[in-house]
């Protein structure tokens, strides 16, 4: 299918259309606004046999997605409560020196428990978690997604975002046939999406499962807590990293004689750690 083709636009979803989708991680991007870390160290211990614990380090994001990344087994120290194994913890000097960075450095994290302070060793512990107001504050959009209806006939659905600061990745999506297994009558069978900036189109797909990058597209939907896509069906999707600007979706039937219907367009912020394959 040609990408260039003209439409006749008759549906907008103006979900976000006069809103930023502040697609940009709580850094000192800009003097003006506060300095929130986006991000902050972890520990996790966990029971390793008798008299031992494994010791996991990582990092905890903004999000509550929680990546381990080093462990190492240690000597199980006798004061170590059986109720803190198996949590996410930060040190006491740790939470110290990320407060010192500035004011609100903090603010998408929060100390949960009471904000009790106990020892394992010779160290403090406090349990932490995100900060569920965090963004909110903040103003991150991780989804926004919207259901319309679509005609036949080169009509489209039309929905924008906005990336702000630095690049991003997103997962866009265009489901139809999936929509189905919700109980949703009428989907369109084989929808068509594009992503277009200042009227160009740069990236389309017509069926997400012929991409060579689907088993990617699988992981970063799991990712985000998106649900699955069937395998092997006519939805389209896209995995994408794009820098700041205005952007649109565009969501068409894949030729003039499939008949229209229902379909939900979305779109996700996607995880740092994600691979992009384009």
């Amino acid at each position: 299918m040609n990408s260039t083709r003209s439409t006749h636009a008759t549906y907008v979803a103006s979900f976000l259309l006069g809103v930023v989708l502040a697609l940009v991680a709580a850094r000192p991007a800009r003097a003006a606004e506060p300095f929130r870390l986006d991000r902050v160290g972890v520990v996790q211990f966990t029971p390793a046999g008798e008299g031992k614990l494994r010791r996991h380090s990582g990092v905890l994001q903004q999000d509550g997605r929680v990546t381990w990344r080093l462990a190492s087994e240690v000597t199980r120290p006798d004061n170590t409560p059986e109720w803190a194994l198996g949590r996410t913890l930060i040190t006491n000097a740790a939470w110290h020196s990320y407060r010192a960075l500035g004011f609100n450095a903090l603010d998408n994290f929060e100390l949960t428990d009471g904000m009790v302070r106990f020892a394992i060793g010779e160290e403090s512990f406090h349990f932490v978690a995100a900060n569920p107001l965090g963004y909110i504050a903040t103003g991150r959009v991780i989804n926004i997604s919207t259901r319309a209806r679509g005609a036949a006939g080169g009509d489209e659905v039309i929905a924008g975002f906005v990336i702000e600061g630095s690049p991003r990745a997103v997962l866009v999506r265009a489901v139809g046939p999936t929509l189905a297994r919700f109980g949703v009558a009428g989907p369109v069978p084989d929808p068509f999406l594009s992503v277009k900036r200042n009227g160009l189109t740069l990236q389309f797909n017509d069926n997400w499962w012929t991409r060579p990058d689907a088993a990617e597209i699988r992981a970063a939907a799991a990712m985000v807590g998106a649900f699955p896509l069937d395998e092997n069906s006519r939805d389209a999707a896209r995995l994408l990293i794009l820098p700041p600007g205005a952007y649109t979706v565009h969501v068409q039937t894949a030729a003039p004689e499939v008949p229209g219907g229902h379909v939900l367009v979305e779109v996700y912020s996607v995880p740092d750690e994600t691979i992009v394959v384009e």
